[in-house]
């Protein structure tokens, strides 16, 4: 069975709704709160998850995520497994057993102006070329396909990959069920 790999961050988001954001010192209630998994990976995974449900002609492709996360007995991670199982494959992520905190986005929403203001915490150590290509070579002719989430033009890329393309989500999407049979990578450049 083929993989589509996402490789990126995945975050666990707490999101805080508010009537109107406060001033400096300002001490406020919030009216509601979330916690949930994010990151671009991880989204995009369970959007092609979604997908695959509602199409049962669609070739067997097993969903993986390749990210760096916090020790794998940390409550942390147990909830981001959580959030995924049983799903997607995360056997193939980065775990740093000296890390109890995931990368984290606490998000205040403002029913005021309908907007929010995102502040990020990652503590984690990036993942090293040789971690990723250790990944890579681990799924050999398994890895499918693969989708990055990149702050810059990563290296890897040509160790990772046949064949680089920069795709709409709508073709890979079609390329996923048509069973494509090299090796595709979609870079999302963040800002």
């Amino acid at each position: 069975m083929k993989y589509l790999l996402a490789v990126g961050a995945c975050y666990l988001d707490t999101i805080l709704d508010v009537d109107h954001y406060p001033a400096e010192d300002e001490k406020l209630r919030a009216s509601s709160i979330v916690r949930r998994r994010g990151g671009n990976c991880p989204n995009t995974l369970e959007v092609f998850q979604q997908l695959l449900d509602l199409n049962e002609n669609a070739n067997p492709v097993s969903l993986a995520l390749c990210a760096v996360l916090p020790s794998n007995s940390s409550s942390g991670y147990q909830e981001i497994k959580a959030s995924f199982a049983p799903v997607t494959n995360l056997t193939h992520c980065i775990w740093r057993e000296d890390n109890s905190e995931p990368a984290s986005s606490y998000i205040i929403r403002s029913r005021a102006v309908d907007s929010r203001t995102i502040i990020n915490y990652n503590g984690l150590r990036e993942m090293s070329l040789e971690e990723f290509a250790s990944v890579a070579d681990e799924l050999g002719d398994g890895m499918g396909r693969c989708h990055f989430e990149v702050r810059s033009r990563p290296p890897i890329l040509c160790r990772a990959s046949k064949q680089v393309a920069v795709l709409s989500f709508r073709d890979a999407y079609r390329m996923l069920l048509a069973g494509a049979s090299s090796t595709f990578v979609t870079i999302t450049l963040m800002s």
